[in-house]
C-alpha cells in the first residue's frame, strides 16, 4: 500500500507543467510579511503579481526605484531585471511595512 501511494505521488509530480524558465519566471509578492515566491531569478523580463491591498516597490542595486505596483491587480506588472540584488519594500494597507531582497543572477 505504501509503495503504491509513493509511486502515485512521484508520478503526479512528473505530470505537472515544467517549471518556468529562470529568465522569465513570474514573481509573486505577498504584501503582508513581504514574502517572495522565489529567492532568486535570472536577469530578464518578469511578471510581478502582488497579493494583498497596498503596494510593493522594487529598487535596483544602486537604490533607484525600478517598479512600484499596487496590490490585488488582475494583470501582473512587468519588470526588467539586470543582475544584482534588488530591494523589495512591501506596504500593506493598514499593516506593517516589510522588506525583502531578491537576487538576480546573470542570464546564461
Amino acid at each position: 500500500m505504501l509503495v503504491a501511494a509513493t509511486a502515485l505521488a512521484l508520478t503526479a509530480g512528473c505530470l505537472g507543467d515544467p517549471p518556468p524558465a529562470p529568465e522569465t519566471a513570474p514573481l509573486e509578492v505577498v504584501l503582508e510579511g513581504c514574502t517572495l515566491n522565489r529567492p532568486s531569478v535570472q536577469a530578464g523580463g518578469h511578471d510581478v503579481a502582488v497579493v494583498g491591498s497596498g503596494r510593493v516597490t522594487f529598487t535596483d542595486p544602486a537604490g533607484s526605484v525600478v517598479l512600484t505596483a499596487p496590490g490585488d491587480e488582475a494583470t501582473p506588472a512587468q519588470i526588467e531585471l539586470d543582475a544584482g540584488t534588488y530591494g523589495v519594500v512591501c506596504e500593506p494597507e493598514g499593516g506593517q511595512v516589510g522588506e525583502a531582497r531578491l537576487r538576480v543572477d546573470p542570464a546564461t
